[in-house]
């Protein structure tokens, strides 16, 4: 079997609302010689606008047929997700065809870009046709990140995605001692307006990250409270904090902290992902207890790394 085809896109975020498809020419069928022609690289991204009326079944059913079609009959599988990581993965099922997993913005897209899908899944893995292809890919991606903002997809969609990943990353929300969604709420209505649609949620016990030793420690172990994940939309604190001895406000430092990786997201610069930047450490200094929770964290590391794995209380 093939290596798997992935298009990933780093930069490129959830999304509000779905987009108005507009009038469409007609599909482009491949041969058996020659793979879907994707748009030109250089066409402008079709029009798209909110559209809170889209019905999601219909559209995926839509998009699989015309899918379907373009390879030949072989489409044995498509999954839509919420995933803002890999936007366009496909692999060979033999013996039924190609299992396909596409970001759910797809649904929404015109032919061409449909036709620029298929090419990247299973055109030619080399030449300018591949480069045009991914090309049109990513210009429609942009375009609707531009069209419809930022955000996980909407509610109307949550029937017709795949959120198996999503489930099982998301751990208790209400702690023993934290509630974090009262934490997280407070945190998003004072620092960003209130305007992150993100999730948050304790870690599960196995997925709390494991103390790690770094140089900067001088061989002294650290922990990692807090990391937010894109791709879920998802805050995720580690249940050490979750302690009748940790001040509430340590938590709603960390949760700030994650926070500000949703509203920012990663700078890339000469092919490096940076994601502390000067303005990321400038903004997280706003949060009114910053120096003291920080100084409250480096004081108690200890205490912490020693109640780790042993649950809250």
């Amino acid at each position: 079997m093939s290596r798997p085809e992935q298009l990933s896109l780093f930069e490129v975020p959830a999304h509000a609302g779905p987009a108005r498809v507009p009038p469409e020419p007609p599909l482009q069928l491949p041969t058996a010689s020659r793979p879907p022609e994707p748009p030109a690289e250089d066409a402008p991204a079709p029009a798209a606008t909110p559209d809170p009326e889209a019905e999601p079944v219909a559209l995926r059913d839509r998009l699989h047929e015309r899918l379907d079609r373009l390879l030949g009959g072989d489409l044995a599988e498509l999954v839509l997700t919420d995933n803002r990581t890999v936007l366009v993965s496909g692999r060979p099922a033999d013996p039924e065809g190609w299992a396909v997993r596409l970001h759910w913005s797809f649904a929404l897209a015109p032919a061409a870009v449909v036709a620029a899908v298929a090419a990247v899944i299973a055109g030619p893995r080399r030449g300018t046709a591949r480069r045009r292809a991914r090309q049109s890919v990513r210009n429609w991606i942009s375009h609707f990140r531009e069209a419809t903002g930022p955000g996980p997809a909407p509610a109307a969609w949550t029937a017709v995605l795949d959120t198996r990943r999503r489930e099982a990353a998301t751990g208790s929300r209400t702690g023993h001692v934290h509630d974090l969604e009262e934490i997280r709420d407070a945190v998003n209505e004072r620092y960003f307006g209130g305007r992150l649609p993100v999730d948050i949620a304790w870690s599960r016990a196995g997925r709390a990250q494991a103390a790690r030793r770094t140089g900067r420690q001088r061989g002294r172990s650290t922990l990692k409270l807090g990391s937010w994940s894109e791709e879920d939309a998802l805050v995720r604190i580690h249940p050490v904090l979750d302690h009748a001895s940790v001040p509430r406000y340590v938590v709603a430092s960390v949760v700030h902290h994650e926070l500000l990786h949703a509203e920012l997201g990663t700078e890339v610069k000469n092919g490096r992902r940076r994601h502390h930047t000067p303005e990321f450490r400038r903004r997280e200094k706003e949060f009114a207890e910053h120096d003291q929770a920080r100084r409250w964290i480096r004081e108690k590391l200890d205490e912490l790394l020693k109640r780790r794995g042993k649950g809250p209380g």
